[in-house]
């Protein structure tokens, strides 16, 4: 990110950057909306591929998952790395697969290269070559067909965490454990994606201080004219409690998520940090006018 051009509460157009109003620059990067809007953004771009090598990898478990997907986030030898679980259709249980995508312009990569060391189970796996926009356009057929049914416009209270990658396996292990397909919802969806600490720099961006994190989402549906399943808010209690087991193993919440947090939550997430953000909180939105919802500072201004 080069430099944003930005509202703040108090109406002014101001543009930042690292050398320009840095203060502001660092507490609009995820800092929540609290001081300004966003109006520009200049960042740098790279050259688009015209397409991508594209493998699902399918795991026994967890542990499996993750320790070849910390293999691969090491030495980088895909573009693009996710997990993800599924409700397995042939029995109890969930289905575990390494998304990946390798990028290239005319001649593709070595399947044998890329995969042959990896601990996927063997005859499970799906290769093809897509198209750059086919690629990043992949699940629009989901989309639609969750549009067809209206479960598309069902409340969606998503759970997402940070967390370190000593404690990810158990941990998502023991979640999926006790998960359910009434406990996620028809559509819902399990991700389980790989960071490197260092690539994220913002610095109110909170997350674990090890080398590799994991973002663990569990991306849930609420269908009221279902019948029977938990609604919104029984679901909304299961995000708290899996936020307050998360946050004890030193997870740190990704705040698009739906979990009732207190300010004393907020104070506890952001930590040394939350002095900095109240400052600018302070200088650049002193009415406190700019998305008081998220609850950060009420009552505390005033």
């Amino acid at each position: 990110m080069l430099e944003l051009e930005v509202v703040t509460g108090s109406g002014r157009r101001m543009t930042c950057s690292p050398s320009q109003h840095p203060d502001l620059f660092c507490a609009v990067l995820a800092g929540l909306g609290q001081c300004a809007v966003l109006a520009q953004v200049t960042m740098r771009l790279v050259t688009a591929p015209a397409k991508v090598r594209h493998y699902i990898l399918y795991y026994p478990s967890v542990d499996a998952l993750t320790s070849d997907q910390e293999l691969v986030q090491a030495d980088g030898r895909f573009s693009f790395v996710e997990g993800e679980a599924e409700l397995n259709p042939g029995g109890p249980g969930w289905l575990y697969y390494l998304e990946a995508g390798a990028y290239y312009d005319s001649v593709p990569p070595d399947d044998r290269e890329l995969i042959g060391d990896l601990h996927y189970q063997r005859g499970t796996e799906q290769v093809s070559s897509l198209g750059y926009f086919g690629f990043l356009d992949r699940l629009a057929p989901a989309v639609a067909y969750l549009e067809s049914t209206g479960e598309w416009y069902d409340p969606h209270p998503w759970w997402n965490m940070f967390l370190p990658g000593s404690v990810t396996a158990p941990f998502v292990s023991g979640v999926m454990a006790d998960l359910t397909e009434a406990g996620i919802g028809a559509s819902g969806v399990i991700l389980l994606y790989p960071l490197r600490r260092a690539a994220l720099r913002a610095p109110l961006l909170r997350v674990p201080d090890e080398h590799v994190i994991f973002l663990f989402s569990v991306l849930r549906t609420a269908a009221p004219d279902s019948g029977g399943a938990p609604g919104p808010g029984v679901l909304l209690g299961h995000n708290r409690a899996l936020f307050e087991q998360a946050r004890e193993l030193g997870g740190y919440q990704y705040p698009i998520g739906s979990i009732p947090l207190t300010p004393g939550d907020w104070l506890q997430h952001f930590g040394p940090l939350f002095p900095f953000l109240a400052a600018a909180r302070r200088r650049y939105d002193p009415g406190g006018i700019l998305t008081p919802g998220q609850g950060i500072f009420v009552p505390r201004e005033g």
